[in-house]
């Protein structure tokens, strides 16, 4: 008579030790970055680094993009290079490494905006109030040809919650006023490999 329970056992074995192997650890080792609040979201660039931002602040109480460079984690352009006074819910990283951080944030006039770091210093994408977001914002991405867009808690004049584009140049309306008409934020948006938004 076979031992039906050897089979088993030999499959729990492996399944086990395969488990065992995959192990979840901090980059750094632990409390490295030592983040003092909620990390919203995370991206990598094309070469390989590692880039957390949210609900966390510096010793100046200034909210930034942490940067992990497969050794250490800084952050991103230096001590309150970025310097946002709320929140950073979503940051993005381009096909040409540059990073962007949107959120809570404001700039001097009180407009929320999407922060670029260009790998030498922070700036309001499209200069500033350009964008002009009357609320915060959630998500960003780009498509193949390098456009930049942008979504969350804003709305245009009409009320219409929207997806903003970036084409290099200006920011306008995905589509025109009030293409989308959504009737309430928007909290993720991402492209395809055609371009569709």
């Amino acid at each position: 008579m076979k031992n039906k329970t050897l089979p088993i056992f030999i499959a729990f074995l492996l399944s086990f030790q395969l488990a065992k192997g995959q192990t979840w650890k901090e980059l750094c080792g632990t409390d490295s970055l030592s983040a003092n609040s909620v990390i919203e979201n995370i991206c990598s660039d094309a070469t390989g680094n590692i880039y957390a931002a949210g609900d966390f602040t510096n010793s100046n109480f200034s909210y930034y993009v942490a940067k992990w460079n497969g050794s250490s984690w800084s952050e991103l352009g230096g001590v309150n290079a970025l310097a946002a006074n709320f929140d950073i819910y979503s940051i993005y990283s381009d096909i040409n490494s540059n990073i962007y951080a949107g959120g809570y944030f404001t700039n001097a006039s009180g407009k929320y905006y999407v922060a670029k770091w260009n790998g030498i210093n922070w700036s309001e994408l499209g200069g500033a109030n350009a964008l002009g977001a009357n609320g915060y914002i959630y998500g960003i991405c780009s498509d193949a040809t390098g456009n930049i867009y942008a979504a969350g808690n804003f709305s245009n004049s009409n009320g219409a919650f929207y997806v903003a584009k970036y084409n290099g140049t200006t920011w306008s309306e995905l589509g025109g006023t009030n293409a989308l008409a959504a009737n309430g934020y928007i909290n993720s948006i991402c492209s395809d490999a055609a371009g569709n938004i």
